[in-house]
């Protein structure tokens, strides 16, 4: 993966707002880091599912789409 995509999912964690409050929150979040480890494992299809779930989880989310962009790359 690309350096910026990468720096890009390390920074998207800390900083991602959901429209969402408490443990819904921290569920989308444990996603976008689980997604980010798996994508450093080279797990694509496990990351895929990540970021689907936290965008499924999260449609209007600050890093949404950026989120279903690095979806779209993950599955080239």
């Amino acid at each position: 993966m690309e350096g910026s995509s990468r720096r890009f999912l390390n920074r998207l964690l800390p900083m991602a707002r959901t429209p969402f409050a408490g443990s819904e929150r921290e569920a989308a979040d444990r996603l976008i880091a689980q997604g980010n480890d798996a994508e450093k494992e080279g797990k694509l299809p496990e990351a895929v599912s990540s970021f689907e779930t936290y965008v499924k989880l999260a449609p209007d989310g600050q890093y949404s789409a950026q989120a279903k962009g690095m979806i779209a790359q993950l599955k080239k």
